[in-house]
């Protein structure tokens, strides 16, 4: 119940933080991994009153909950999804959580299956962090990707210890290491949660920085030339007025003449183009 209580809290600040804020590919995917996983839990709490629909559930959203974190991450590091087959993942995890329950309820074989699955899959998504090629976002990376090795160390000893368990050992009397187990993982959630939006955001403030240090915008006192109006740069060279600022801001010129202009050097026609109501 601790453990859904800090996954509910994070799973709803990140909703609550999509509806207000940008979020990028990946973010709408973290969120209903996060969902999932609280599902997992509840239907783990479900299994002393229903214990036949608490394995396939549990089995079924504990693992669609990492393939959607698994999904996330590749579509926030390299832009693009996993591939759909996927998917089938849960499907199939929950049929082996299936057979080996009605093959005798084989705790100790089901806790080990899902120990290998999800390790697995934390190891992907430390994998992908670590590729992340964004240059201000690396360190942030690196962090996440240790929390989801910190993730798989904690359930292979997790596996372990049910190794060396007694046959009538219960998933469901907390002994120490079991409170210990879930102790890390739901600090582990947490973190993992909080790096989500701390990801995000900061993805969010580098675009801004890169934006505002590509729109270089003409502020101050510009000497220019009474004469030839060419102006004098911080390198006290003198450049036409469209170079200077063709190259301080994003704006393109296009020539053409104004009616006193015109009229000063064409005279005859002047008139003419006027009544036409269009000057070049």
């Amino acid at each position: 119940m601790a453990i859904v209580a800090a996954r509910t809290s994070v799973t709803l600040a990140a909703a609550f933080y999509a509806r207000l804020y940008r979020t990028y590919p990946g973010f709408s995917h973290w969120v209903a991994g996060m969902f999932c996983g609280i599902l997992g839990f509840l239907a783990l709490i479900l299994h002393p009153f229903a214990a036949f629909p608490s394995v396939v559930l549990a089995n079924l959203f504990n693992t669609l909950m990492v393939v959607l974190m698994l999904d996330g991450t590749a579509r926030y590091v390299h832009g693009r999804p996993i591939r759909r087959v996927w998917y089938l993942v849960p499907v199939l995890a929950a049929l082996i959580g299936v057979g080996l329950y009605l093959g005798g309820d084989l705790l100790r074989a089901r806790v080990l299956w899902n120990t290998v699955l999800l390790s697995a899959f934390a190891l992907l998504c430390a994998r992908l962090w670590l590729q992340n090629p964004r240059e201000g976002a690396r360190r942030l990376s690196r962090m996440s990707a240790v929390f989801c090795l910190a993730y798989v160390v904690a359930m292979s000893i997790r596996g372990v210890d049910w190794l060396l368990a007694p046959p009538t050992r219960s998933l469901f009397v907390l002994g120490p290491s079991e409170a210990i187990f879930f102790l890390v993982v739901g600090m582990i959630d947490l973190a993992l949660g909080s790096f989500y939006l701390v990801h995000n955001g900061q993805r969010m403030d580098a675009e801004l920085r890169e934006s505002t240090a590509r729109l270089r915008l003409l502020t101050g006192i510009l000497p220019i030339c009474s004469r030839c109006k060419n102006i004098r740069d911080e390198e006290g060279r003198w450049t036409p007025v469209e170079q200077y600022v063709r190259h301080r801001t994003d704006a393109e010129f296009s020539h053409g003449m104004c009616p006193g202009c015109f009229r000063a050097m064409y005279p005859d026609y002047a008139e003419e183009v006027e009544e036409m109501g269009e000057f070049l």
